[in-house]
């Protein structure tokens, strides 16, 4: 949700999974206004961790089953880490734009923060977590959407047009 999270939106959606059986991952900023709210949240919860420094999010998300977001530059991460995801938008705009890489069924848009609920966090964590085959088949057309050699194409055609 950004490392400061300022529309809070981890706390909401730890409240809306704290009570399933998965091991969670949360990655926070100290400097996050709710930060020892969230600590507290999830005090005495073995399958929780809380990390505010991570060496390498690439390697989180390529050992992640499910990647939950708000969208920015970390959709088009989980892709390249063929890590499906479960997107949550800031505002209508980051709704539309992931709105058009969920077209391409590689993650969930659930929708607006403001719009959503703990039980519709929690029901599409489940749904995808539950899935096996629907996350192998993300990550499948995530792996033809995104086939890492973007950089190598853009200078392609910066060339042919000198």
């Amino acid at each position: 949700m950004g490392g400061t999270d300022p529309q809070n939106i981890t706390y909401l959606c730890l409240k809306a999974v704290a009570k399933l059986d998965y091991f969670i991952e949360v990655v926070l900023s100290p400097i996050n206004s709710y930060y020892q709210e969230i600590k507290e949240l999830i005090k005495g919860k073995d399958n929780i961790h809380l990390q505010s420094k991570v060496s390498s999010m690439a390697k989180l998300m390529l050992n992640s089953d499910v990647v939950l977001l708000n969208g920015g530059l970390t959709r088009y991460e989980t892709c390249m880490a063929q890590t499906p995801f479960i997107a949550i938008a800031i505002h209508e705009t980051q709704f539309k734009i992931t709105e058009e890489l969920t077209h391409a069924e590689v993650g969930m848009n659930l929708g607006i923060v403001h719009e959503l609920s703990e039980v519709k966090i929690q029901k599409a964590v489940i749904e995808l977590m539950e899935n096996y085959h629907l996350r192998l088949e993300m990550s499948r057309r995530m792996r033809k959407l995104f086939d890492g050699k973007g950089v190598e194409r853009i200078f392609e055609l910066i060339y042919k047009n000198l």
